[in-house]
């Protein structure tokens, strides 16, 4: 029999007997409630002490919730569910003494008459941009037809977290639908675990990609200006920054369709709350235009950014 399946009786064994001596009998598992389903995360970890679980002492491990202000405690299964000695399985314990809090990990766990075990556990180390919001890891690509049109979804995942977006569609020569042929190249170019710049769109209830490339940095500086012009009735913004290669200057992307387009409205706000000589870190992409500013937010001092990094 295999760890999981030892793991799974053994504790499904301990949960009857001490419901039944505790004087009720656990009911079966609802529907879409994850029991006995093992279920793979990314976390931050918070610490660990010593606790209850199904009236046994056990080792209880906090995991925060690396984007969202959120956190669960975690029970690390005994050796031995029939004694009630403290015994948390040696392999969890060893690795959680290592652990800093705040360091990322990876951690698996399963769902046994309510109560969530951990399965294992082990460092996890971040990819450079894996943690900035608007990145995630390629997981790869398929296709499909939607009636007589041919689709290209793309796999994606953020801490573990699995979703899929669609390329638009766009005219061939032939006249014909098929998916956006630029964006569809750089999907061919990707490898699976690879971190990417990504946009993704709600279009009429289905996840859309606008945007997807292989993961650049913010390009970080001291902010300058922000600029505005006007020419031949288009409005463009721009943003200049002092970086350690000299003086940059980047238009503000477009957004809208058509004759409506205009410079996002979110960034050039951003831009002009800004004073000059502030540390800004400016996120940008490709456009046919060329490098444009999609982002734009006060970085850390230098000092705190490099601490940062060397903690994970």
């Amino acid at each position: 029999m295999t760890h999981q399946g030892t793991l799974v009786c053994a504790c499904v064994c301990l949960v009857t007997v001490s419901a039944t001596v505790a004087g009720r009998q656990p009911g079966p598992a609802r529907r879409g409630s994850g029991e006995g389903v093992y279920t793979t995360a990314v976390g931050r970890f918070g610490g660990a002490r010593r606790g209850t679980c199904w009236r046994k002492p056990v080792l209880r491990v906090t995991v925060l919730h690396p984007v969202r202000k959120a956190a669960r405690s975690l029970a690390v299964p005994k050796q031995d569910w029939l004694s009630g000695a403290y015994d948390p399985v040696p392999h969890i314990v060893e690795r959680v003494k290592k652990l800093k809090k705040g360091d990322y990990i990876k951690y698996t766990t399963v769902v046994l008459s309510g109560e969530v075990l951990i399965h294992d556990l082990s460092p996890y180390r971040l990819q450079e941009g894996e943690d900035d919001p608007d990145a995630c890891l390629f997981e790869g690509s398929r296709e499909l037809r939607k009636g007589r049109t041919p689709c290209l979804v793309v796999t994606l995942s953020r801490f573990a977290e699995k979703t899929e977006a669609m390329l638009p569609t766009v005219k061939g020569p032939d006249g014909k639908p098929r998916p956006h042929p630029d964006m569809a190249r750089t999907v061919s170019t990707l490898r699976k675990g690879q971190v990417v710049d990504v946009e993704i769109a709600k279009r009429r209830g289905t996840a859309q990609l606008e945007y997807i490339s292989p993961y650049a940095p913010p390009a970080v500086g001291q902010f300058v200006q922000v600029g505005e012009q006007t020419r031949d009735g288009r409005r463009t913004v721009n943003i200049a920054i002092r970086t350690s290669d000299g003086p940059t200057v980047f238009p503000v992307v477009r957004r809208g369709r058509g004759r409506y387009q205009a410079p996002d409205p979110r960034v050039v706000a951003a831009a002009k709350r800004l004073r000059p000589g502030d540390r800004v870190a400016v996120k940008t992409r490709r456009a046919p235009e060329g490098t444009v500013a999609v982002k734009i937010q006060k970085a850390p001092a230098a000092g705190k950014d490099v601490a940062a990094k060397g903690s994970r």
